[in-house]
């Protein structure tokens, strides 16, 4: 498994405009297949994890992977590729590999959302529709660049994709879609809920739905760099009537994309084991939810250097932050005084030799 590296405060954003959404040829693709070297022998997920966004090895692709620029694609057409756009292409999948199919029970989703566009007066039926889907064989088609004496592409229903999506749907109103607050390198993020769990066992995916925002509303959502995704090839475009497309085959983009799309998903109580990975154990955040003084618990391997937790809101601003420096091998436990907080969900960080691991935890009133 190889290294996730924080995206929240060591990578930068490049804006990138006008990725084209027209049939272009691009780079091939090299067909992703586990191996041995990439599966776990263990399941280590845990409640509270975020899936893809966790430094555990549980699940691939891993969002921010070697480091490089956070990107926004703007749409030729107007919009944004990973997004609502006006080329009839208004939904966008970030899909994930269970390498354990490990038994997920699936409570929120964060998105990051870096940009949108919206009415004075918000209408309250303009909505983003966030589901969780399966996933199977042929069911995504990839661009086939023409040939001979042929003038445009054509495109092959032969990949891996979305299936069948499960229920409930999560609603996001436009105006609760937050671009604005200040967190983790200048962003901010808007969590789904699902009314009650999603209970899954096997590979998923993330899909988000712009189809149902305003005429006049748009929302463009972040994506790591170009190349990061390793030709892993899960993001996918569908169309209003939820033909699937990969992204990385040049139909969406002026070139081959090869990255991820900024959608995590957040776990709730699930059969693992918490073990170490990069020498690391970070336990969940005990009593929660919490009202006043919780206990973080964390392991150290062997002695790490670096070592600092943090505390951020649903919208990505830091409530707390310590910086421990280097620490021996052992076992450590922070008492954080939550009484203050307001009420709501809230995710603690980790940071241990440029290792990261993200937890999800509740605070009552």
């Amino acid at each position: 498994m190889k290294k996730i590296y924080l995206i929240l405060s060591t990578l930068g954003l490049s804006i990138v405009a006008q990725a084209q959404l027209t049939d272009q040829a691009s780079a091939s693709s090299v067909k992703f297949t586990p191996s041995l070297t990439l599966s776990a022998k263990t399941a280590t997920a845990m409640a509270g994890d975020t899936a893809g966004w966790n430094n555990v090895v549980d699940f691939l692709p891993e969002f921010g992977f070697g480091g490089g620029q956070l990107t926004i694609f703007g749409s030729q057409g107007g919009g944004y590729v990973y997004g609502k756009n006006n080329g009839g292409i208004s939904t966008c999948a970030q899909g994930y590999y269970n390498l354990n199919s490990t038994s997920l029970s699936i409570e929120k989703v964060v998105i990051w959302a870096i940009g949108k566009d919206m009415a004075p007066t918000p209408l309250a039926t303009s909505n983003l529709s966030v589901s969780i889907w399966s996933m199977a064989a042929n069911k995504a088609r990839t661009y086939v660049a023409p040939t001979g004496t042929a003038t445009a592409g054509t495109f092959t229903l032969d990949s891996y994709g979305p299936n069948i999506k499960k229920t409930p749907t999560a609603l996001v109103n436009i105006a609760n879609v937050d671009t604005t607050t200040s967190g983790p390198a200048g962003f901010a993020w808007t969590v789904a809920t699902f009314s009650t769990p999603i209970q899954i066992s096997a590979d998923f995916a993330i899909v988000v739905n712009s189809f149902g925002l305003a005429a006049t509303d748009t929302v463009g959502f972040i994506s790591d760099a170009i190349g990061a995704a390793q030709n892993i090839d899960m993001t996918f475009h569908a169309t209003s009537g939820n033909m699937w497309y990969k992204t990385d085959g040049g139909a969406f983009a002026d070139g081959a994309l090869d990255d991820n799309i900024g959608f995590f998903a957040v776990l709730g109580v699930i059969s693992a084991v918490n073990e170490y990975y990069n020498g690391v154990k970070l336990n969940a955040i005990y009593p929660n939810p919490s009202q006043d003084v919780a206990t973080i618990s964390y392991s150290l391997e062997k002695e790490s250097r670096d070592v600092s937790l943090g505390v951020y809101n649903i919208h990505g601003q830091k409530v707390y932050n310590e910086t421990f420096g280097t620490q021996q091998a052992g076992d450590y436990k922070i008492n954080l005084n939550a009484s203050s907080y307001a009420a709501g969900s809230y995710f603690y960080q980790l940071r241990s030799n440029g290792n990261v691991v993200t937890k999800e935890f509740v605070v009552t009133k």
